[in-house]
């Protein structure tokens, strides 16, 4: 699994991949989100790798340039 990058808003290193735990996704997806300033990728489902590596992949995705 790649090594998350610092948040593309605040710049924090405070980054955590995650499975949502709520009553309404029996799918249980997962997230990356920046405990500084709350954002957060997409819900992915599916595998949990699957879900893992999606959620990082998009996490990590920058605007070329940066």
């Amino acid at each position: 699994m790649d090594k998350l990058k610092p948040c593309p808003f605040c710049g924090s290193s405070e980054v955590e991949l995650f499975e949502m735990d709520e009553e309404d996704n029996p799918y249980r997806a997962w997230v990356v989100r920046c405990h500084k300033c709350d954002v957060q990728t997409a819900m992915f489902v599916g595998s949990i790798e699957q879900k893992k590596r999606c959620a990082t992949n998009a996490w990590n995705r920058r605007v070329k340039g940066e």
